[in-house]
């Protein structure tokens, strides 16, 4: 079970994610107007029909009554009469329909990307793979620029001085103001010509040189904020191992002398279900997890270091962890709308662990499903909703998390003060516990 989804066909070697920043960035470039590994023969609109229809009779596990047959009776006749009028119907011409097509679904957890945002959003992923990039994340601050939220250690943006909290106004001559500069600052983090950044940094503005180069994202890092205080980064579940990583780290910062820490999931966007279950086994009890399709029920548990299936460990790659560690002092927990799938799933297990807190914003959205990411022959893909999510008992839960203490995101702040005010209220709040 993969609690966001799967992505291993057609050449891409690893899960695909990060869906929320299309919101927050969304793409306005044709960068490569297609995903890695799609196929560069012609695709029409009914070829990408058929296909969308297939993997839905196929995948399609949700809560819609609508069938598979019944979208292709009611939606094709739409589709000839796009393509009436094209000698040659491309795969493009069908986009707006497959949407429509999904939207009967009236499920939000099933939709459709374009080879665009796909494109995007394989730029963005972390948990091992190397990417060009400049080393850092961003967030559009609609009207000011982009302000950066995390630098990674000795890459091009931390040897330019770059650092969290700093405003990006221009790149070259381009504001970053818009969509449009978006687009651009994303397509030259992915060069390796070089970049000239105008930002701000506590009102005095600076410039940096910098170029992409290849980059690889660890999915979790430790940072020691003080003697006895960890901040733990877990950017992602979408890799064998990363449970691991998890387990190692909190084990490494007892080490250094912590006592206390910080989790912060913001931005997580889940992954697989293994890698989830084994790693929250670091912090405390996993609840165990049913997943029901339309033909089959799975239960899904965790016993000192090892990932279960009805009760029974399983005995593949990425089912144990070695030498299962287990952080007991006071924890903070950050979440933002961000923080899906995997992530939202960790959260409600951690809401009940002791000297616990969890603060941030509401989360995702996808803490009552399983997903697949499904690509298409052209590169688009599909996001389908694959399983229901339920308790041990057959209790249906909750699709959001609400975090103990609300912390909404203010960007505006973090650059008027150079300071992180969600990391600084979990700071606060970790003060407070024990």
């Amino acid at each position: 079970m993969k609690i966001v989804f799967s992505a291993r066909q057609k050449g891409w070697s690893r899960t695909l994610v990060l869906s929320a920043l299309l919101v927050l960035c969304p793409l306005a470039s044709a960068a490569s107007g297609t995903a890695e590994g799609a196929d560069t023969e012609l695709v029409t609109a009914q070829d990408l029909f058929d296909e969308v229809i297939y993997e839905l009779a196929l995948n399609y596990n949700g809560p819609s009554q609508l069938r598979a047959q019944e979208l292709r009776e009611r939606f094709l006749p739409q589709l000839r009469r796009v393509c009436a009028a094209e000698t040659v119907c491309h795969s493009e011409a069908a986009y707006g329909l497959v949407n429509q097509m999904l939207l009967a679904l009236e499920d939000d957890h099933t939709y459709f990307l374009t080879p665009q945002e796909m494109d995007y959003m394989s730029a963005l992923t972390v948990g091992g793979d190397t990417t060009r990039s400049f080393g850092m994340w961003w967030r559009r601050l609609e009207g000011w620029g982009a302000v950066i939220t995390e630098v990674l250690p000795g890459t091009p943006a931390d040897l330019a001085g770059l650092r969290p909290g700093d405003l990006m106004t221009h790149l070259g001559q381009l504001p970053l103001d818009g969509e449009w500069g978006m687009a651009k600052l994303f397509a030259a983090a992915r060069s390796a010509r070089t970049a000239e950044l105008t930002f701000e940094r506590h009102g005095r503005v600076r410039t940096a040189s910098l170029a992409g180069t290849l980059v690889e994202t660890p999915p979790v890092s430790l940072d020691m904020l003080d003697d006895r205080t960890a901040l733990i980064r877990l950017r992602t579940f979408d890799s064998i191992g990363v449970a691991q990583d998890v387990h190692n780290t909190l084990r490494r910062a007892e080490l250094l002398g912590a006592t206390r820490a910080v989790l912060d999931l913001r931005g997580n966007p889940g992954g697989l279900v293994t890698e989830t279950m084994l790693a929250t086994g670091a912090l405390t009890q996993p609840a165990p997890l049913r997943e029901v399709t339309r033909i089959s029920t799975e239960l899904y548990s965790y016993d000192r270091g090892r990932y279960l299936t009805g009760g029974q460990a399983e005995t593949g790659t990425g089912t144990r962890v070695f030498k299962p560690q287990r952080f007991t002092g006071p924890l903070a927990v950050l979440v933002d709308t961000d923080s899906a799938s995997g992530a939202e799933f960790m959260t409600r297990d951690l809401l009940v662990r002791p000297e616990t807190v969890v603060l941030g914003e509401t989360t995702a959205g996808l803490a009552d499903t399983s997903s697949h990411l499904i690509l298409l022959d052209d590169g688009s893909a599909l996001w389908v909703t694959a399983a229901q999510i339920q308790s041990q008992s057959g209790q249906v839960l909750g699709s959001r998390v609400q975090p103990d203490v609300p912390a909404p995101r203010d960007d505006a702040a973090w650059v008027r003060t150079g300071e992180d005010p969600q990391l600084a209220a979990a700071l606060r709040e970790l003060g407070k516990l024990r």
